[in-house]
């Protein structure tokens, strides 16, 4: 139990991690287009989405909690292959709804903060267990512009 408990430890670390850089992206970063949905349908959508991350990420804890894994290897694998993919999809459809013109900056902002910390576990994925907590900066933007749901 200690095992699963210490994995959901790491797990909440990686999710915090992920939004621990902020700030704008490089020229690879996938282009935001805006749409014509308002602010408040945005962020009723936007909700949607992250609630369904959230369900995604639940289900890794839940695989993680069935079978901990033992080795630093193991463990990093598992987040690169099931506690990363929930919040990949996340910005990858908070980027497909199209932002609201007047708020393309700040939604770029919070997509692009998400971007650097998943990559940043990507590359390295024992920052994961560096203690630190995982997109704080995404969430807390996230959190700032409506986007609730979006703080797991």
């Amino acid at each position: 139990m200690r095992k699963v408990q210490r994995m959901l430890v790491v797990l909440g670390a990686a999710a915090v991690l992920v939004t621990g850089c902020g700030g704008g992206g490089d020229s690879t970063e996938p282009t935001l287009t805006t749409s014509s949905l308002t602010r408040a349908q945005y962020i009723k959508q936007g909700n949607e989405v992250c609630k369904e991350g959230l369900q995604g990420f639940k289900e890794a804890v839940a695989l993680l909690a069935k079978k901990p894994a033992e080795s630093k290897a193991e463990k990093e694998e598992f987040i690169v292959n099931k506690g990363l993919p929930p919040y990949q999809q996340m910005v990858e459809q908070l980027r497909d709804l199209g932002a609201p013109a007047q708020d393309k900056a700040k939604v770029q902002a919070i997509l692009d903060s998400y971007d650097m910390e998943l990559k940043a576990i990507e590359a390295d994925p024992g920052k994961a267990f560096s203690g630190e907590p995982s997109f704080a900066e995404a969430k807390k933007q996230a959190v700032s512009y409506g986007l609730v749901a979006c703080n797991f």
